[in-house]
């Protein structure tokens, strides 16, 4: 399954797949769970009696359950009947996967439908409205992975600094393909550059797997606040 996961984000960059695993109750030993994970740095979560996650789910043995960005179900996978040692069983799954990562937007508003009728029920809303009038549209709302219905949920930019005194900025967002996100710094609101000598990604996006289909990332300043003592950070949200 890591293979498959390196395989897709290679050929599909712009596309967020995650894969991780839920273990079986009885399997929990530091022998299995070694066996498991050795090599391999899929996440695994164990199940436990009290949430049986297999039997709600009517789960059976090497069973992959694909779910959308909302983590609804959108397709059932067993490899112990469809041996990914097989090209074309290993084709099916990918393709189940991009199926249900790729975000659907029939009416081209740049708002995914999916998104649209969790909070709204349907296609009916304008990118430009404020539903819950909290000052941020629905469009900057979706950028920033922030509930449109609910004033008290804003888009925010979380700082912060490195051990090493570097300025830090984190924020939330949407983990598909549909807005090119940049961030730019500058020393005086002057000029402004993106330039990976001045700033860089702390780390892989963090998938936060709560429905939302986004992920947290953390950008930094390359030179700590001994170096520079003025710094200033702009981020840009722009639809495909």
């Amino acid at each position: 399954m890591q293979t498959i996961q390196r395989e897709l984000k290679a050929v599909n960059p712009e596309i967020n797949i995650e894969i991780l695993g839920v273990n079986e109750i009885g399997q929990d030993s530091p022998t299995a769970i070694a066996l498991m994970t050795g090599g391999r740095n899929l996440a695994l979560l164990q199940n436990t009696t009290s949430q049986n996650v297999w039997s709600r789910w009517g789960v059976v043995y090497r069973d992959v359950r694909i779910l959308d960005a909302q983590n609804r179900l959108h397709g059932v996978f067993n490899v112990t009947s469809q041996d990914l040692g097989i090209s074309a069983n290993r084709e099916a799954l990918k393709a189940i996967f991009l199926a249900a990562a790729r975000a659907s937007d029939s009416d081209a508003d740049k708002l995914p439908d999916v998104w649209e009728e969790k909070y709204f029920g349907g296609l009916t809303i304008a990118p430009e409205q404020d539903s819950d009038g909290d000052g941020f549209d629905q469009m900057t709302e979706f950028v920033f992975g922030t509930d449109p219905t609910n004033s008290n949920s804003r888009p925010a930019l979380m700082t912060g600094f490195t051990p090493t005194g570097r300025f830090t900025v984190t924020f939330r967002r949407w983990a598909g393909s549909l807005f090119d996100y940049l961030l730019e710094t500058s020393p005086n609101l002057a000029g402004w550059s993106a330039d990976p000598d001045e700033i860089i990604a702390e780390g892989e996006p963090r998938v936060l797997f709560d429905g939302t289909g986004t992920s947290e990332i953390t950008f930094s300043l390359v030179r700590s606040k001994t170096e520079q003592p003025t710094g200033f950070i702009r981020l840009n949200a722009t639809p495909r």
